[in-house]
């Protein structure tokens, strides 16, 4: 992957509502699984729904007390949103035990991350990161089959066929980010 493919990559959010086929889910996730990790714990752990499953989320989310993570007029924006994605992915992280390793089993489980969304980006699809509070909420956790007190939310992918092409933001110099010691 060159650095122009990378830079490509955008995050969308609005998605025209074609389905994402299970095998391509299957793909990414796999892309994602070879991202480096100290002492190869691999403690990413994925769960993903289809366009089915995005209904069934949407009408879980909406109920007490999930809905009270966000603020009320942004829960119809944000099941409307929902709605539009192809395929949801759901990506947590094993809790060690020590403190040193959760930090770098969750930075491994970020770039696990990046490699989905470069996939997803090579593969035609659209992807947004999500890290929002109704989404992480334990309750949703355990609708995805996690155990919140085993597993850690790292962040929801909405997944699909973009229905915008995001302008590239803008990006720090060099200069401003690179220092030589």
């Amino acid at each position: 992957m060159s650095i122009p493919a990378i830079a490509a990559r955008r995050t969308v959010k609005v998605f025209t509502g074609a389905a994402v086929a299970r095998a391509t889910i299957e793909s990414l996730v796999e892309a994602a699984t070879w991202a480096p990790c100290h002492r190869l714990t691999q403690p990413w752990r994925f769960a993903a729904i289809d366009r089915e499953g995005i209904a069934r989320l949407c009408s879980f989310v909406q109920q007490p007390p999930v809905c009270e993570a966000v603020l009320p007029r942004k829960l119809p924006s944000i099941c409307e949103r929902l709605a539009a994605c192809g395929a949801i992915i759901q990506v947590t992280c094993v809790l060690a035990e020590s403190e040193e390793q959760r930090r770098e089993d969750r930075d491994a489980t970020a770039a696990a991350v990046q490699n989905l969304l470069l996939a997803a980006h090579e593969a035609g699809f659209g992807s947004f990161w999500s890290t929002s509070p109704l989404l992480a909420h334990p309750a949703v956790l355990r609708w995805f089959g996690s155990d919140p007190v085993l597993e850690g939310h790292v962040g929801t992918i909405w997944l699909g066929t973009p229905a915008e092409s995001p302008t590239p933001p803008a990006r720090r110099p060099l200069a401003d980010v690179l220092r030589w010691a």
